[in-house]
């Protein structure tokens, strides 16, 4: 026990990415925690975040490109349409035996869709200088974590078909996401908000 108070206890610096639609109750569509090596608190409060925001959810940047997210939504939309391409789909008739356009359908102006992105900082509560975890477990319970909201962005998700918004799958760009929150969570001279 000594030796562990020699060395100092490891709690480690835990992040996580939450993405959702409209709410996050309903629409959770992912969460992820990762650690963070070298994590920069003066970061925080510097144009750092607002970069690394539009690099993953950025839609109208300065720069003209769009971020990771919205990029995985645009090629899943375009494999959607050319699966679906041609007057059969198209030219379907809706229930009353109108014509009706099958895109125009799945953009239903009824109902707003917004995708939202958050990274929050997870702060561990510590016992006697150690984190509390349950008995023969190495988990940090729940109610011992409390998080800090780092950086938040939203985009319109209403230009993607119905299809594409409610069925998205980022999972293989997840460590391409960590590494973007990492490249501006550890700069080490980071361009203050304030001066």
């Amino acid at each position: 026990m000594k030796r562990q108070e020699e060395r100092g206890v490891y709690v480690p610096k835990l992040f996580e990415f939450v993405f959702y639609r409209n709410n996050e109750e309903d629409g959770m569509i992912c969460t992820r925690e990762f650690t963070l090596n070298n994590f920069n608190p003066d970061a925080v409060q510097s144009y750092a975040v607002k970069e690394m925001i539009d690099e993953i959810v950025g839609v109208n940047t300065p720069s003209g490109a769009i971020g990771i997210i919205p990029k995985v939504l645009k090629e899943e939309t375009k494999k959607y349409l050319w699966g679906h391409y041609g007057w059969r789909y198209y030219a379907g008739l809706d229930d009353v035996g109108k014509e009706v356009n099958r895109y125009e359908a799945d953009l239903n102006e009824n109902e707003k869709e917004y995708f939202f992105f958050e990274v929050r900082k997870v702060n561990i509560k510590l016992f006697n200088g150690y984190p509390k975890r349950e008995k023969s477990s190495k988990f940090i319970r729940e109610e011992d974590a409390e998080t800090t909201l780092i950086g938040s962005g939203m985009f319109d998700g209403n230009a993607y078909p119905r299809k594409v918004r409610h069925f998205v799958d980022i999972r293989r760009h997840y460590s391409e996401i960590i590494d973007t929150i990492a490249e501006h969570l550890t700069s080490e001279k980071p361009v203050m908000v304030n001066g």
